[in-house]
Formats: structure tokens, sequence, C-alpha cells
């Protein structure tokens, strides 16, 4: 028999609406006295249904598009422009999901001791989807630590499967595994159904994610010596020029980085920068520190990642510094800059 029965259920699923589900999530913990469950619960539930919501945009997008998703090539012509143009056009997809009906439908209740949340859409899986998430449950089963997944890298197409491998890694950590998730379907809904023993739950108080994290934290290296120098000199106010030049002179990939940096595009001069010092002067402290941060940092990984998932972060890293650069000087923000 059910009990404390909640359910939501919305037409799509966008960041306003992640924050309902979060303070919902949130306040039924509470009730329930298992707010120790909060961030790994919420992260879970958000990630099933924005699947779910993925489930019925990509539904939209083939109806949009004319395209026969059951067609295994058209299926795969539709996939390589779904997620840009729901990117793109995210009001547009919501609109038709409220007027072709789409829901995502996300329960939470105690039932025979168990804790279970629910998170039901009404788009039926295809057989293509239900091989690509066996072939999921496969990846992650076999991932015990962060830093295994990681060191792996990711298959990123359609979601690459990493929020279900963070998934059943948070709930290894409270003393459970994957078979907790059940998918059910039929022609008319998908639905994942969680289930979590309260005797089991209760006795687990322990931080997960903040444990993860520390102890992949504590087993990265510390930057080496003449690093933690530069970083000592960059935060002086009273250091010149040559003091850094000085230091920088030991490593001699940094030396080659600098260089690089000082006669690229981005300074357009009419002659080669040679000189250490005089590279050091070109680019500043704010913009040597920044090099230096960037470059130890990614040496660091360099011994523990893969390089291709090194490079796809300090990328990413790379792009967001720009734009939030750029944004800065739109409004003007100077202390950002």
């Amino acid at each position: 028999m059910k009990k404390n029965n909640q359910t939501m259920k919305f037409p799509y699923i966008n960041h306003q609406i992640e924050l309902v589900i979060e303070d919902k999530v949130y306040k039924y913990l509470k009730e329930m006295t298992r707010e120790n469950l909060f961030e790994s619960l919420n992260y879970i539930v958000k990630e099933v249904a924005g699947n779910a919501n993925k489930a019925n945009m990509k539904r939209i997008h083939f109806r949009r598009k004319d395209l026969d998703i059951l067609d295994h090539k058209e299926y795969e012509e539709g996939l390589k422009t779904f997620q840009e143009e729901l990117n793109e056009k995210p009001e547009v997809y919501f609109q038709l999901a409220r007027e072709l009906g789409y829901y995502v439908k996300i329960s939470m209740y105690i039932e025979e001791e168990n804790l279970v949340m629910m998170v039901l859409d009404n788009s039926p899986l295809l057989p293509v989807e239900v091989e690509r998430i066996r072939e999921k449950f496969k990846k992650a089963a076999k991932f015990k630590t962060l830093e295994q997944v990681f060191a792996e890298g990711l298959d990123l197409s359609e979601g690459g499967g990493f929020g279900l491998i963070m998934t059943i890694l948070m709930l290894r950590k409270i003393g459970v595994d994957e078979k907790v998730f059940k998918i059910m379907k039929n022609e008319k809904f998908t639905a994942i159904h969680l289930q979590l023993p309260l005797n089991l739950v209760s006795s687990q108080e322990s931080e997960v994610i903040a444990e993860s994290i520390a102890t992949e934290i504590d087993a990265i290296p510390q930057f080496p010596p003449h690093i933690l120098q530069l970083q000592k000199i960059l935060g002086d106010p009273n250091a010149e020029f040559k003091d850094l030049a000085k230091i920088i002179e030991r490593d001699p990939a940094l030396i080659a980085d600098l260089l690089k940096t000082a006669n690229s595009v981005l300074y357009a001069l009419p002659h080669q920068v040679d000189s250490i010092e005089e590279a050091v002067k070109l680019i500043g402290f704010k913009g040597v520190g920044t090099l230096i941060l960037t470059y130890s940092t990614q040496h660091l990984m360099m011994n523990r990642y893969r390089l291709d998932v090194i490079n796809e972060i300090m990328n990413h890293s790379a792009e967001v510094a720009f734009y939030a650069h750029e944004i800065a000087k739109i409004f003007n923000l100077k202390e950002h800059i």
C-alpha cells in the first residue's frame, strides 16, 4: 500500500521547473526525515526527468522534420540536428509539448518500507533506445570511482551515459546498486522506477558527494615548487617582471608557452618576442598568472587523466572564460575583467 504519495507533472523540463523539482524533493525528504539523501536523490531525479524530457523533445523534433523515428536511417539523421535545434529554439519545442500533450510525471511515495521514486513520460521507448540504455548500464557497471570515469573518457553523443554513471556511483555509496532501477514500458509510456529500502537508507548518514569529491581532490598531486613560487610572486604587489622571468627560465615547456602566447595574433606585434622578460612585460602579471595556472593544471592532469578528456575540459573552460569576459565588458563590470 502506498503512503505519503506526492506527484508532480510538467509538459516539459527547463531550468525553472528543475528548481521546482528540487524544492519539492527537498521538502518531501525533510518530511520523511531523510534530508541526508537530498544531494544524491535530487541529482538522480533531475537526471532521469531530464532524460524523460529529452525523449519527448526528440519525438517532437522528428515530427517537425517529418522524419520516421522508427526508420533506423532517418533516426540517425534526425539525431544529428536534434540537440542543436532544441538549444536554439527551446520555446518552440516547449509550446509544441503543451499542444501535443507530452508530459513528464514524477512520483514519490513509501511502499512496503521502501522509498520509491518514479519518473514517467508518454514516449514509448524505441528498440534502438532500449539497446543504448543497456549499453550505458553495461558501461556504468564497470566503474567504481570518478577517477576511472575520467581516465576512460566518455562518448558524448546523445548524452554518452555520464549521468547514468554518476547516478549508479551515488547509489553504490549508500549501499545499493543499479538493480534498484527498473525500466517499465508499453505502447503508451516509459517509466523509470527507483526503489530504496528505508532501513538501508536510514543507516547511511555519510556525506555522499562531498566524500567522493574530497577523495578525488586528495589524490591529485600538488603543483611543483617553482609554480608555487611563481604564484607567490604574482601575489606580491612589489614584485618585478624580472623576478618572474628568473623562475620561468627553469621550465623550458613554460617558456615555450609564454613565448608562443606573446607572439600570437592576440598581440600582433611587428617584431618577434624572444626574451622571457619582454614576454612577461607584454602579457602582464594578470595574463601570466592565467597562463601559469592553465599550464600547470594541464600538466598535472596529463599525469592522471587521458589527454583527450583534459583537452575537452580545457577547451570548455576557455570558452566559458571568454564568454564571461565579454559579458563583463557589456555590463561594464570592470572589477571582473
